[in-house]
């Protein structure tokens, strides 16, 4: 399943109001307590992965997109690092 992108405009707080134009937004991953084979100069590179989750628990508020928590048992780059 391919994640969709998302179109946000975001108003800047100034007096005459003007608003940025809008830009593609994407759900973020954020991994922790783990070294992955990834250096500095990758920074901004889209990486192909195989990965096997544990779907932990979901969160929705209301007036807000859901969020969901997974626990990331084992990670597998594609590309050549």
């Amino acid at each position: 399943m391919a994640l969709k992108r998302t179109k946000i405009n975001l108003k800047q707080k100034t007096g005459s109001d003007a608003v940025e134009p809008a830009r593609d937004y994407y759900p973020s991953l954020y991994l922790s307590n783990v070294d992955l084979p990834l250096a500095g100069e990758q920074v901004g590179k889209i990486l192909n992965v195989n990965a096997t989750l544990k779907f932990t628990g979901l969160s929705k508020k209301e007036g807000k997109k859901t969020s969901y928590d997974f626990e990331v048992r084992s990670i597998t780059f594609v590309n050549k690092l």
